[in-house]
């Protein structure tokens, strides 16, 4: 009878071991609920063009920009110049974080960088909101 309860709560055991150990975990940090506090921790931007000091609208075909690089504290994050907006990850820790962005043409050239001559700007996280980046005006020659 002994030998009958030990290799049950072994086999008891072993099954417990076994879903905890087959990759069965959820992880809420990089994917977290969407109703979560968490999930609503992200940022907006958008952005448009001109050109020069003449205030005068442009597309992202008529500079030949091809995608726009966020850099978010330690994250970089790349869109496509046409799509005029982009969000960063969910999940990012409240906080201050330095952000700048450049503008890239077709074969890699910088064509407009916010951080230039001022350096990045700082922008915050809140516990659990989303929150915009203020529009970006990218200027280029």
């Amino acid at each position: 009878m002994r030998a009958k309860i030990h290799t049950l709560v072994f086999l008891g055991f072993t099954a417990v071991a076994g879903a905890a150990l087959s990759g069965c975990v959820v992880d809420n940090r990089t994917n977290p609920p969407p109703d979560s506090c968490v999930a609503q921790r992200f940022a907006t931007v958008g952005w448009t063009i001109v050109q020069g000091n003449l205030d005068v609208p442009r597309s992202c075909s008529d500079v030949n920009a091809d995608r726009v690089f966020l850099y978010f504290g330690q994250y970089s994050y790349q869109f496509p110049c046409a799509d005029y907006q982009g969000t960063t990850d969910s999940g990012l820790a409240p906080g201050n974080y330095a952000v700048s962005m450049q503008l890239i043409s077709a074969n890699g050239d910088v064509l407009s960088d916010t951080a230039v001559p001022n350096g990045p700007t700082s922008f915050p996280i809140y516990t659990c909101t989303p929150d915009d980046i203020p529009e970006v005006t990218f200027s280029v020659r």
